[in-house]
């Protein structure tokens, strides 16, 4: 655990997630965001990666867990919503009417999402689309002096 983790912090290694979940119940195991808990650890750097490129909705997460319902909320909230709207996902602010938890909820699917992919083998494809051939095919009509 490096500094800027706290010991709520999830396991992997720079994941800006806490860890809320683990395999065990016997207090000897890590805990995990949702994003890198039942993954191969092999996989935890890709999804971190993604999960820090995506770091104002992961900060939106962690900010909602930590200080909803706390005497700060209403400075963290004004926060979020701003830090969203400067990283272009207005799409991720709290709609009207929606409470916190069906937020965060939505928050955490989209990080899934984006994370879902990462760590698998991605198929190659066989061929690749090229572009039409402009211009001559053949140089032996511009070199004919040479031939």
């Amino acid at each position: 655990m490096n500094e800027s983790q706290s010991i709520f912090s999830c396991a992997a290694n720079g994941c800006p997630l806490m860890g809320t979940v683990k395999t065990a119940t016997n207090g000897e195991v890590d805990w995990f965001c949702p994003c890198h808990f039942n993954r191969q650890p092999g996989h935890n750097d890709a999804v971190t990666v993604v999960l820090n490129r995506h770091r104002h909705i992961a900060g939106a997460i962690r900010d909602i867990r930590e200080f909803y319902g706390t005497d700060e909320w209403a400075n963290v909230f004004r926060g979020i919503q701003k830090a969203l709207r400067e990283a272009e996902r207005a799409d991720m602010t709290i709609s009207d009417h929606e409470p916190v938890r069906a937020w965060l909820s939505r928050l955490e699917k989209a990080l899934s999402d984006l994370t879902r992919e990462c760590g698998k083998q991605q198929r190659i494809r066989s061929t690749l689309p090229t572009a039409q051939v402009i211009g001559p095919t053949h140089a032996a009509a511009y070199f004919g002096e040479v031939a």
